[in-house]
């Protein structure tokens, strides 16, 4: 057997004979070579179509979760228009809304049970506030400073005096100068006293389970742990300690672990008779 080999550039070719052993090995090597080609196109094949169907397969599962999601806003936007409108009927007949004549929707039904039970909650809570402020105000009570004392800086929000930012106030602070007498609001108990992170020196009286009263940035504390105090008692002076700009009284009055405003209690110690009657010993 005869192969003849031409190239384009010059037009020579090159004859080569093939016989015997050699001519064989020719042929096998090309019919493998001519196997392998078919295998391999085979296989792409195959691939190929496996790959589209996959392709097309995940567009599909793709596109029914889309729809799924559509479908699902859409028919919470019918919901809340159907409820809307049966709320909006409701008011237009003077009657109750819903399936039926005399029932309403479920989730009005709801929201005015969540509302009685929040105002329920509101008044018990005004009530106990309004019990505590009433025992303290009928039974000796005092004010913390001389009715003189101006407030300087109220409760709730204001603008903090070091970082000029808005923060929350959580007594009063009545402007005094150093040395000025601090006294007991009511009877009570001394609960704490000592140095206090930025209130400075402090005294904490409790006078009932409910209620206590904090005096901050103070000097010359004269009362201790666990003592006895009585309305109108000198318990310390004022100071600067802690976090503070200058001479001030900072006042608190805390209910169930929660400070209040303190103004309307200091404003029925004003009206009260009975400061007038108290009498304030500096012996004390």
């Amino acid at each position: 057997m005869q192969l003849i080999l031409i190239t384009r550039s010059d037009k020579s070719h090159i004859s080569l004979k093939l016989h015997g052993w050699r001519l064989w090995l020719a042929i096998s090597l090309l019919a493998s070579i001519l196997l392998l080609v078919m295998r391999f196109g085979m296989t792409l094949n195959a691939e190929s179509g496996s790959l589209t169907e996959s392709v097309v397969e995940w567009w599909k599962l793709s596109r029914e979760d889309s729809l799924a999601k559509e479908l699902g806003s859409l028919k919470a936007k019918v919901d809340l228009l159907e409820s809307t409108l049966s709320v909006i009927e409701g008011d237009a007949s003077g009657r109750p809304a819903g399936d039926y004549p005399e029932e309403r929707p479920p989730r009005m039904e709801e929201l005015e049970i969540r509302v009685q039970k929040i105002s329920l909650a509101m008044k018990d809570m005004m009530d106990d506030r309004q019990k505590v402020f009433e025992r303290i105000s009928t039974g000796p009570a005092a004010h913390p400073i001389n009715n003189f004392a101006r407030i300087s800086s109220g409760f709730g929000m204001r603008r903090d005096p070091f970082s000029r930012r808005k923060a929350f106030h959580r007594g009063v602070d009545f402007i005094a100068k150093s040395g000025t007498p601090v006294y007991a609001i009511g009877d009570g108990v001394v609960e704490v006293i000592g140095r206090v992170g930025g209130y400075g020196n402090l005294v904490e009286i409790r006078h009932s389970p409910q209620l206590k009263s904090a005096y901050a940035h103070l000097q010359g504390i004269e009362v201790v742990a666990g003592m006895p105090v009585r309305a109108g008692q000198r318990i310390a002076r004022v100071g600067s300690t802690g976090r503070s700009t200058g001479s001030h009284l900072h006042f608190e009055l805390i209910l169930n672990k929660r400070p209040i405003n303190p103004r309307p209690f200091l404003a029925r110690v004003r009206k009260s008779e009975k400061v007038s009657k108290i009498k304030i010993s500096e012996s004390q």
